[in-house]
């Protein structure tokens, strides 16, 4: 663990900076929650008639503070003000419900306590000005619990370059301050958009200026992480650059489309700084080790692809079996599991290409079968051991022992 004090003082820093950004917004919360207390006096039939004579109508309001009650909710528990993150992330909620908010208590009530919570954080700090620092040093050593021995790709010093896309500054401030810790160089882009133009002014490699990894969010203006993820996905001078989408959104759905597409790891905001490090070093380092998961089913292939990423690896997730055959031969795995009934011409036909392949013709390759009658999964599974499977599953296997028996095929195929 680290103890750098001047590590500690710049997270001080950065959490004072939220303080300072969070006086600044209060007076759009105490406008809104005048207007919702002028709309509650006129009447809820009036105030959904004529809402609010001048300035701007609580609809507008809230639709421009949404998205800043979603950051203060993910920079405060980062930060310690649990209370206040609570709060923030209750009015949130309550803001995704849309609806007219005229003569709306529940409204009102949430958005009394969170401008409590607020005032309490800031009289705490214009009260004590060396509070906030103070904590801080106090939260760093967790907050910044970086790895101690990272592997040869991501070692502290060794010129490591991140490009983070987030349009939160704070975010960025937080990580860049964690990065600097280990010796690694950042850049940084507000917009998906801004990113892919520093990638074009970087088109001859790490030795202009290319990154080795990339964090993105995906709430962007302009271009969102996902349109950004696929586009530098689908260009063949960027595909390989690892990208861990870091969000608020943890729906399977969104790690579907993120995974699919070829996200490298999926963080959920707020995170623990210690926890992102130890990520992005895991990413550099499992370059080396990556494997290749084909399943029609996407749920599946997702469920597996976490308790693979999570045991140290790096996962390609495709769904057909032109991906697949694609991923064999760009990604050079160490294994790969094809399930048979891939979309295309299913994991059979790209198992047999690749026993014809001088490259892959000892890749291990494990062989899921569809869901047969035990005579056909009998058959079926000598036949895929006659094609050249490592080994043949059943489609009942569960996802702890598809990983498991992906893992050791792994290791045997790249020990240490």
């Amino acid at each position: 663990m680290h103890h750098d004090p001047d590590f500690a003082l710049s997270l001080a820093a950065i959490r004072a900076r939220f303080v300072e950004k969070l006086g600044r917004w209060m007076p759009k919360y105490l406008e809104l929650s005048e207007m919702l207390e002028a709309l509650d006096r006129r009447g809820p039939m009036i105030a959904l008639a004529q809402g609010v004579s001048e300035g701007p109508r609580p609809v507008e309001l809230i639709g421009e503070l949404r998205m800043q009650t979603h950051k203060i909710a993910g920079s405060a528990q980062t930060f310690g003000f649990e209370v206040l993150s609570q709060r923030a992330r209750e009015l949130e909620e309550r803001f995704d419900q849309g609806g007219p908010p005229a003569a709306d208590l529940t409204l009102r009530a949430l958005l009394e306590r969170f401008i409590s919570a607020a005032r309490e954080v800031l009289e705490a700090a214009k009260g004590a000005p060396d509070a906030a620092p103070a904590a801080a040093r106090q939260e760093a050593p967790a907050q910044a619990a970086l790895p101690e021995a990272a592997g040869p790709a991501a070692a502290a010093g060794t010129g490591v370059h991140v490009l983070v896309v987030d349009d939160d500054e704070l975010v960025r401030d937080l990580l860049g301050a964690g990065f600097a810790e280990m010796g690694w160089r950042m850049s940084t882009a507000k917009t998906g958009l801004e990113a892919l133009l520093m990638l074009f002014a970087c088109a001859g490699g790490p030795a202009a200026g290319r990154p080795d990894v990339i964090l993105m969010d995906v709430n962007m203006p302009e271009m969102d992480g996902f349109c950004a993820l696929e586009r530098i996905k689908a260009a063949p001078l960027w595909r390989e650059i690892p990208i861990l989408l870091l969000t608020r959104r943890d729906e399977e759905t969104s790690q579907i489309r993120g995974f699919l597409h070829g996200a490298e790891a999926y963080l959920i905001k707020p995170f623990d700084l210690g926890e992102v490090v130890r990520r992005v070093a895991d990413t550099l380092d499992a370059r080396a080790r990556t494997v290749v998961v084909g399943c029609a089913d996407l749920e599946r292939g997702v469920r597996l692809s976490q308790r693979l990423r999570g045991a140290g690896g790096r996962v390609r997730l495709v769904h057909s079996s032109a991906d697949a055959w694609e991923a064999l031969t760009e990604e050079r795995p160490v294994a790969a599991l094809l399930e048979a009934d891939l979309r295309g011409e299913g994991g059979a036909a790209v198992l047999a290409r690749a026993r014809a392949s001088a490259d892959l013709e000892r890749l291990p390759i494990l062989l899921v079968l569809p869901e047969l009658a035990p005579e056909a999964l009998l058959e079926a599974s000598l036949a895929g051991l006659a094609a050249g499977a490592s080994d043949v599953l059943p489609a009942d296997t569960p996802p702890a022992w598809l990983a498991a028996r992906l893992e050791a095929y792994a290791r045997a195929a790249k020990p240490g």
